[in-house]
């Protein structure tokens, strides 16, 4: 799969709300057996309009060589737990650790923000921004 802003808006377009800052980000779903800790997935994540929620998409290898669409997830600002956010010494990025609740379950996520990404010109002023959001909310 090619990384452009055009998949990123169709994938992020498909939850029906508006949206700021969309990056593209590497995941380690951490829920349940999946508990290794090495990305194994990627998406696309973005600030819903209201503030209030972080909306992200979840693909594995599997669903791009398939050409189905991966998850997608909401996390609520109100639904989070704890949040924890790293910037790496040497290389340009960032690891957000978000534990929160849903349905009754405790979830998990580790996201890796690179801010710099072939075909995402604005990729590093929006993983700055999102960051700076979710500072604010930890």
């Amino acid at each position: 799969m090619i990384i452009t802003k055009e998949t990123m808006d169709a994938e992020l377009g498909n939850f029906g709300v508006g949206y700021e800052f969309p990056v593209y980000v590497m995941i380690s779903n951490r829920c349940g057996f999946k508990l290794s800790g090495k990305y194994t997935e990627y998406g696309f994540m973005a600030i819903d309009t209201s503030g209030e929620a972080i909306i992200f998409t979840e693909n594995s290898l599997m669903s791009a060589l398939s050409d189905r669409q991966g998850a997608m997830n909401t996390i609520y600002r109100m639904s989070i737990d704890k949040i924890k956010i790293n910037k790496s010494f040497i290389l340009p990025n960032y690891t957000i650790d978000i534990v929160y609740h849903s349905e009754g379950k405790k979830k998990n996520y580790k996201f890796s923000l690179n801010t710099t990404v072939k075909g995402l010109p604005e990729q590093k002023e929006n993983a700055t921004n999102i960051v700076n959001i979710l500072k604010n909310w930890a």
